[in-house]
Parts: C-alpha cells; sequence; structure tokens
C-alpha cells in the first residue's frame, strides 16, 4: 500500500489493511464481502478510483453505488506513515530521557525490570491524524462529511491517552 522511511513496505501494508478492516467494519460492515477485493485490487493498481461513482462489477441487480473501502485503502498508508513519525518521535524523546538511565543500569548490571506501558497518543496528536486523514480523504475525492467521519473512525481506532475507550 505504500512505503515509509521508518517502516518496511510490507509493514506499512500490513498495517493499512489491519486498520482498513477495522475502520470499514465500523463504517461500512455491508462492504466486508468486498474488502479482500479491494485491497488486491489496490495492490494490483485496479482499485476504484476515488471519486468513482460505482463499482466495475454490478452486484446482482447492477445498482450503482460508492463503496466507501476503496477510498479507506487509499488514505491508510498516509496514515499509517504518519503515526510512525510520531511515534518515532516520542520514542526518540523516550530515549533521549531514559539512556542515561539505561546506560547507568547497564554498568550496575541491572535491567530496568519494569514493563513499558502501551503506546498511546496524545490528545493533540489524536486530533492531528483525525485531520491528517480528513485532509488525506478530501485529496482522493470523499466528500467532507464522509471524510469526517472516516477521519473520527480512524481516531476511534486508535489508543488516545486519557480517552475513556482504549480497544
Amino acid at each position: 500500500m505504500g512505503e515509509s522511511a521508518l517502516l518496511p513496505e510490507h509493514e506499512t501494508d500490513s498495517l493499512s489493511t489491519e486498520l482498513s478492516r477495522h475502520v470499514v467494519e465500523t463504517l461500512a460492515p455491508d462492504e466486508l464481502p468486498f474488502f479482500a477485493d479491494a485491497v488486491n485490487d489496490f495492490h494490483d493498481h485496479r482499485s476504484v478510483e476515488p471519486g468513482s461513482r460505482s463499482r466495475d462489477e454490478p452486484l446482482g441487480f447492477g445498482a450503482e453505488f460508492s463503496l466507501l473501502a476503496p477510498y479507506v485503502i487509499t488514505v491508510m498508508p498516509a496514515i499509517i506513515n504518519f503515526l510512525a513519525g510520531i511515534l518515532a518521535s516520542a520514542a526518540q524523546e523516550e530515549i533521549a530521557t531514559g539512556l542515561g538511565t539505561m546506560i547507568r543500569g547497564l554498568f550496575k548490571g541491572r535491567g530496568q525490570g519494569d514493563n513499558p506501558a502501551p503506546a498511546s497518543l496524545s490528545a493533540e496528536q489524536g486530533r492531528r491524524v483525525r485531520e491528517v486523514t480528513r485532509t488525506r480523504a478530501i485529496d482522493v475525492g470523499l466528500d467532507q462529511k464522509r471524510a469526517a467521519l472516516l477521519a473520527d473512525a480512524v481516531v476511534g481506532a486508535l489508543s488516545i491517552a486519557g480517552s475513556d475507550d482504549h480497544r
């Protein structure tokens, strides 16, 4: 789905697909039967072009409709890359503040012993993820309302510090 300077392509693809599936399950569960095909089409550069009002293949009755999944799949690599940047920056800050302690622990022959807390985004980072998602969705042709809905679903799928809803 996309290459990140921070992640190998296969990892970006895997994470993009996983988050895309979660978002489609939330926003358009009726599209799940088409999800694997949409991912394959995207990888083969045969996906429904964002902005298209119908799927190439009619569904039984030839009804035309706009699928959300192709937009979600198109947007997610940018979101994964954005998240990788946020978490890499946070990791650099953690390393900078804890490096001396870690080195002292090595000199004294004792480890940290404590397991780190699970990663989560700050509320501000969550807002930034939402805005990047919304902007990218609009850039690929999704209307404002559905772009906002997609952005909310992406943020809802992530762990935000201080939120009541952790996955």
